[in-house]
């Protein structure tokens, strides 16, 4: 194997190559400009990261969500949810209440009570959540309904009535449903934070 730098007979350099073919000096010239170009693309990228993480850390605020276009060509109990998701309760109230004017369906006008319900508990009216749960639970009274009234109660402060209707969930239970253990596990959890 041949290596170095030569001499040639008229005074010029003649680099010889390994058994690799290129010359031993450029292999080297590589491997420090791979390390510089990794250096330089690390540290702004690990100084980005440390930034982040500095700026995340020290803010207590919630973070802001994105909010999301509103479909008109969705079901209207769909385009409640996305005011909801953006924070507009008025209207998603409104489109709840223009829809269940319009259902006919006990199934159908039960679910809008109860999306009613949950916006009036996002929107910490707790009033007005209560009366849309009441009334859910008076067209369908389900394992559902009760627990979304046991759980307006418990968000108003009232857990007398929250555990009253967390026992009415729990009881109301089919044990043959797969689904069993979830739920009364879940109306078990709430009726503890109920009866401290």
């Amino acid at each position: 194997m041949l290596q170095g730098t030569n001499l040639a007979n008229d005074g010029s350099r003649i680099t010889v190559s390994d058994q690799g073919g290129r010359p031993k000096h450029s292999r080297r010239y590589v491997g420090l400009l791979l390390g510089i170009l990794c250096f330089v693309v690390a540290l702004p990228l690990a100084i980005i990261g440390f930034s982040k993480l500095t700026n995340s850390s020290s803010t207590n605020s919630p973070k802001e969500h994105k909010k999301v276009k509103i479909n008109n060509s969705l079901p209207a109990s769909q385009q409640a949810e996305q005011q909801m998701y953006n924070g507009n309760y008025d209207a998603a109230q409104e489109l709840l209440k223009a829809e269940v004017a319009k259902t006919t369906d006990l199934a159908s006008q039960t679910k809008l009570y109860a999306q009613l319900a949950t916006n009036g508990i996002n929107s910490k009216q707790f009033a007005d959540a209560r009366l849309y749960a009441l009334e859910a639970e008076r067209l369908k009274p389900t394992p559902g309904t009760a627990q979304l009234i046991g759980y307006v109660a418990e968000k108003a402060g009232d857990k007398s009535t929250a555990r009253k209707y967390y026992e009415l969930a729990l009881s109301r239970l089919d044990k043959n449903d797969p689904a069993y253990a979830i739920s009364a596990g879940d109306y078990e959890s709430a009726l503890k934070r109920v009866s401290k």
